[in-house]
């Protein structure tokens, strides 16, 4: 064998090593990046609808249209630990599994008054599971935040927000 063929042979098969396990040959592309979750579109449309049941869009707009589930998503991927990320993770395999066996068809499917009964009975109930009650916890508490820090909450408040709450007045006669 020619050496010169040899060694480009062996280069080539080094660099294609080194290259092809960052090529993603999955099919389904997120809709939001993600470095620590693996979690696929179904799954973020899942959240995306449970933040909406949270906060619905009425004469202002809901989290859906604010898209407060990539904040939840973002916030569960960079500052969850390990742990916390895992259980996130099983509970909303559960979510799915559990929304699949009560109302035959996907959370995405039913109607309003459903998606809220089934997020308070998930609360209310001991007999679910602790990641699921975590789960439907933490989406629910990030969906608020999200959605009081969100620029359009910042921006069209109705109550203004004060940077500084007021003058102090500490020598006040009580009566």
């Amino acid at each position: 064998m020619d050496r010169r063929l040899a060694i480009r042979q062996i280069l080539l098969l080094g660099g294609a090593t080194i290259v092809l396990p960052s090529c993603s040959w999955s099919k389904e592309e997120l809709s939001v990046k993600l470095n620590h979750l693996k979690i696929g579109n179904k799954q973020i449309n899942l959240i995306s609808e449970i933040s909406e049941a949270i906060i619905p869009a009425t004469d202002t707009p809901g989290s859906k249209a604010l898209n407060i589930h990539r904040f939840v998503l973002r916030v569960v991927d960079d500052c969850f630990p390990k742990d916390e990320q895992q259980t996130f993770t099983s509970g909303l395999k559960e979510m799915q599994n559990y929304t699949d066996n009560k109302t035959k068809k996907s959370f995405e499917e039913s109607d309003k008054t459903q998606r809220i009964e089934i997020l308070k009975q998930i609360e209310t109930d001991s007999t679910f599971s602790k990641d699921l009650k975590s789960f439907v916890n933490s989406v629910r508490q990030l969906t608020v935040e999200g959605y009081s820090t969100s620029e359009f909450a910042m921006t069209n408040r109705k109550v203004p927000y004060k940077l500084v709450p007021g003058h102090f007045n500490g020598c006040v006669k009580t009566a």
